[in-house]
């Protein structure tokens, strides 16, 4: 089990259920740390450490604010993209000031070395290759500072839950299906995370 403590100064989460109002979700889905987690080790094949048990928490909880922003969009096909009525201003909810959590644990993997394994020599200086920055979510500032720690120390961590109250994105597929893995789990201040209470990244999709 590795625990990473992320400080992250600007961060955001789409939230697909609203159009309007770009809205950002109030937790970091797993798909989404487990992507900034093959970016840490350079890992371009998503599909390398599937197996791999994630969770995702809020050690300092990021405060919500609004901040206007220009969009681009396909809204009149005769007009070219990113300019006259495919260009909009719009409200954007981002989250600042958070510290994120990520817990992982590469007991169900078949890869060698594992995503855990790759980490820990990436936190001990073993050279990495990636290509631009190393953020979480969408954002344009860069992740400020990554370290071990010994456990979340009362993080609110995701923990599966078939009876909990939100739906994370575990894997996501960019086809033309757009098919998304997800995983329904529950929010919970704890000080340790147990291996069979975090998300296993899957792909449920597979067969397509």
């Amino acid at each position: 089990m590795l625990y990473l403590q992320l400080d992250v100064p600007l961060m955001r989460f789409a939230d697909p259920t609203q159009t309007m109002f770009r809205a950002s979700l109030k937790f970091v889905p797993v798909s989404t740390a487990y992507g900034c987690m093959l970016s840490a080790v350079g890992e371009f094949d998503t599909t390398r450490h599937y197996g791999v048990r994630m969770s995702t928490g809020f050690l300092v909880t990021p405060t919500p604010s609004l901040r206007l922003r220009t969009i681009n969009r396909f809204k009149t096909p005769q007009s070219p993209y990113a300019e006259g009525p495919n260009k909009a201003p719009a409200k954007e909810e981002v989250l600042t000031g958070g510290v994120v959590i990520v817990a992982v644990d590469s007991r169900g993997e078949t890869s060698s070395p594992t995503l855990e394994d790759r980490l820990r020599a990436m936190l001990l200086g073993e050279p990495v290759k990636r290509t631009g920055l190393w953020s979480l979510g969408e954002s344009e500032f860069a992740i400020r500072q990554c370290k071990e720690v010994r456990s979340p120390m009362w993080a609110k961590m995701l923990s599966v839950d078939t009876k909990g109250e939100i739906s994370t994105p575990v894997v996501v597929k960019y086809t033309q299906q757009n098919l998304c893995s997800y995983a329904v789990v529950k929010s919970i201040s704890t000080d340790s995370i147990e291996y069979d209470n975090m998300i296993p990244v899957v792909d449920l999709h597979h067969d397509t």
